[in-house]
C-alpha cells in the first residue's frame, strides 16, 4: 500500500512539473489590453522628493515591466538600449523603465550609494509580472534577470522573423 502511494505522490508530481509554466512561457504571452502611457521604453528622471522608496514602484500595474538600471560609461547598457528598441517592435505592450545611475546627485544614484536599493552593477535588470510580482533580478553577481531578458528577447525577435517567412 505504501508503493502505491509513493507512486501516485511522484506521478503527481512529475505532472506537476510537466505543466508548469517557465518564467519565459509567462514572458512570451503578449498583454492584449494596455494603455499607451504603461508601456514603451520611458527614461525615468528621479526627482529625490518623489523617489520610489522600492524600485516596485516603478512597475507599471497590469503590464509585464522591465526595469533597467542604466549606466552611460557601461558599453553593456549601450548594446543593451538596441536590443530593447528591437524587442519594444516586437512587444510595445512590455514596459521599459530605464533608470540612470551614473555617478552623480540624482535622486536613484543617492539611494543606490546609500545601499537603501542593492544594485552591484550595470546593466542591473528587474523583470516584474502584471500583477507587481518580482519574477527575475540581479543580484551581486548573478545576472539572473539580465539572462532572462536576453533569452526573451531573442525569442521574440525569432519568433517575429518566423512569422514573416
Amino acid at each position: 500500500m505504501k508503493h502505491v502511494l509513493v507512486f501516485i505522490a511522484l506521478g503527481l508530481a512529475v505532472c506537476f512539473l510537466a505543466i508548469k509554466k517557465s518564467d519565459l512561457d509567462i514572458l512570451m504571452i503578449p498583454v492584449t489590453s494596455y494603455t499607451e502611457a504603461q508601456t514603451g521604453n520611458r527614461f525615468v528622471d528621479a526627482n529625490p522628493d518623489q523617489l520610489p522608496t522600492t524600485p516596485k514602484q516603478l512597475a507599471e500595474p497590469g503590464v509585464l515591466t522591465v526595469v533597467y538600471f542604466h549606466d552611460e560609461n557601461c558599453s553593456g547598457c549601450h548594446q543593451l538600449d538596441q536590443n530593447i528598441a528591437d524587442f519594444l517592435r516586437v512587444r510595445p505592450d512590455v514596459a521599459i523603465r530605464k533608470v540612470h545611475i551614473s555617478p552623480g546627485n540624482n535622486g536613484y544614484s543617492k539611494a543606490i550609494r546609500d545601499y537603501r536599493w542593492k544594485i552591484y552593477m550595470a546593466p542591473c535588470i528587474l523583470i516584474f509580472g502584471k500583477d507587481g510580482k518580482l519574477i527575475a533580478a540581479d543580484e551581486k553577481t548573478n545576472a539572473a534577470g539580465q539572462d532572462l531578458l536576453e533569452e526573451w528577447i531573442f525569442k521574440e525577435l525569432q519568433q517575429a522573423a518566423n512569422k514573416k517567412t
